[in-house]
């Protein structure tokens, strides 16, 4: 898979045993990933958004079958829901989520590019639509130009509800957190993302080491130092 999970301390670059390149990397590490694989702090976690652990939350086709017991190809019956952020320079990002009649989300499909066509995307929307057996109707940010274009190359869509803490804390609550009622336990986790679900890479950003996939922003996703918790970066 391209979600890498580093589980040595790591080796402080006045050690000189690794080549330059690697101590590279770790300089050009975003982020909360950045502070514990570069720097070593680990208890940088606190500031983290979201308790994302991309071991536990990242599964093959497979890992879905097995540990969770989830089919796969998932039935048609069970609800869709897509959604799209806008963007050229910064990254198109449009997914495709499939929930479980208990209520537990699995990515099963992103595009996530950037310098490509509103248009362009939309054809590859329909046709994935068509593989998966749902409707092209998405969720959308409030760009009325892009919309207009998903919608005349067929892709219906529905302005997102735009407030930030309301979908933080939605998204919050996916994930497995400590229990408020019950302190000491925490609750089930209900949002996986599958490894095969990238439709293609945006090597552009690849080889830049920015994220190319939703799951690699979590980590870039920290509270604002004096904020209060609708303030993060």
């Amino acid at each position: 898979p391209d979600y890498k999970v580093i589980e040595c301390p790591t080796i402080p670059k006045e050690a000189g045993v690794l080549p330059e390149s690697y101590y590279q990397f770790l300089e050009d590490l975003p982020g909360v990933f950045g502070t514990r694989y570069r720097d070593g702090k680990w208890v940088a976690l606190e500031g983290l958004v979201y308790p994302f652990n991309p071991k536990e939350q990242c599964l093959s086709i497979q890992q879905l079958r097995d540990k969770l017991g989830i089919p796969y190809p998932c039935p048609p019956e069970w609800q869709r829901v897509q959604s799209t952020d806008f963007g050229f320079n910064d990254p198109f990002v449009h997914q495709f989520w499939v929930v479980t009649p208990g209520n537990t989300w699995i990515l099963e499909k992103q595009i996530y590019m950037t310098r490509r066509l509103v248009e362009d995307h939309a054809k590859q929307i329909k046709h994935i639509c068509q593989e998966l057996q749902t409707q092209p109707l998405t969720f959308c940010d409030h760009d009325a130009e892009d919309a207009a274009t998903l919608h005349r190359h067929g892709v219906q869509t529905i302005m997102a509800y735009k407030d930030r803490l309301a979908g933080q804390r939605a998204v919050y609550e996916l994930f497995a957190h400590e229990d408020p009622a019950h302190p000491g336990q925490m609750t089930k986790c209900r949002i996986y993302f599958l490894q095969e679900s990238l439709v293609e890479v945006d090597f552009s950003r690849k080889v830049k080491r920015l994220p190319y996939r939703t799951e690699q922003e979590f980590g870039t996703y920290v509270w604002k130092k004096g904020g209060g918790k609708e303030d993060m970066t």
